[in-house]
């Protein structure tokens, strides 16, 4: 799986460097500009939890704080007007010597992102396994992958 990240982040060619081991409100800003403006209307921000938490720090100069969470249930938190989400499987800020790994995406997930089921899901019933015990047990399997169909639907924030 992490092979499988690192490969998708090597197909996006849009970045923002940053100058320093934690994003800065320009960096971020900026980043929405390196991708096309039609995938920029309805894209997110995606950061793994050590970026999110230094986002989350961030304030203007006002001392208000740049990422905003949701006040409603249900509806993501937002970053300069724009959806926010931490994923667990970007890799930490520094974690990596290769400069391809990011830490924070922007990105359009429905225009550059693809998820495939690849087969439906399964039940399978074990009853001898759990009789001793009066208890019938189901396991229920799916295959689902995905990957980046549109690497320029993206942009990356190299830390």
């Amino acid at each position: 799986l992490a092979a499988r990240a690192t490969s998708a982040a090597n197909q996006i060619t849009q970045a923002v460097t940053g100058a320093n081991t934690a994003p800065t409100g320009d960096g971020l800003k900026s980043l929405q500009y390196r991708v096309p403006s039609r995938f920029r209307t309805n894209g997110a921000y995606f950061a793994s939890n050590d970026a999110s938490e230094a986002i989350a720090l961030l304030k203007d100069a006002n001392s208000n704080y740049l990422w905003q969470p949701s006040a409603r249930a249900g509806e993501p938190a937002t970053l300069f007007g724009k959806r926010f989400f931490t994923l667990e499987g970007l890799p930490s800020m520094g974690a990596s010597a290769a400069a391809v790994d990011p830490s924070v995406i922007f990105g359009d997930p429905a225009l550059g992102y693809l998820i495939a089921d690849r087969q439906r899901i399964t039940v399978q019933r074990l009853d001898e396994r759990y009789a001793e015990l009066g208890l019938v047990a189901f396991l229920f399997r799916m295959r689902v992958g995905g990957d980046v169909m549109r690497p320029a639907a993206f942009a990356k924030y190299l830390l």
